[in-house]
């Protein structure tokens, strides 16, 4: 899946070497939804603006009818200045959603290449939790 084909305000500041760096703008209500960076490891940074970012660990158990579970890890509004990060294993499934005019800075390491490519993924969530303290949730690949 291409996500620069699906969100078209994205900008690659520098791609190669151990990192890839990019801008990103959002219109109040614009949103990425969720979406994975496989085995990697990144930094937003909001420049202007406020995002809010929501972020979940995907467990590798499935639900009692077979679906995917993301445990929320991470749910807040990060404004001017502020920042969030994810690893290969915390909060690398994430989305965002844009309150205002919104720029972000996303650095990852390393960057895409084809194998993590293969592996990237969009996915949705049911909309309440099903246990684990409001934190837990199933859902499915799209």
């Amino acid at each position: 899946v291409n996500a620069k084909g699906l969100f078209h305000e994205i900008e690659s500041v520098h791609q190669g070497g151990h990192f890839a760096v990019a801008t990103l703008e959002f219109n109040a209500g614009d949103r990425i939804r969720l979406h994975n960076h496989p085995d990697m490891t990144g930094v937003i940074l909001c420049l202007k603006g406020s995002i809010d970012v929501e972020a979940f660990d995907l467990l590798n158990q499935r639900s009692a009818a077979g679906h995917l579970l993301l445990e929320q890890v991470f749910r807040g509004r990060l404004q001017s200045g502020e920042y969030a990060t994810l690893t290969a294993k915390r909060g690398n499934v994430h989305g965002l959603i844009a309150q205002e005019y919104t720029e972000l800075l996303d650095v990852f390491t390393p960057p895409y290449d084809s194998e993590r490519l293969k592996q990237y993924r969009w996915y949705r969530r049911a909309e309440s939790p099903i246990e684990h303290g409001g934190r837990v949730f199933e859902a499915w690949e799209i």
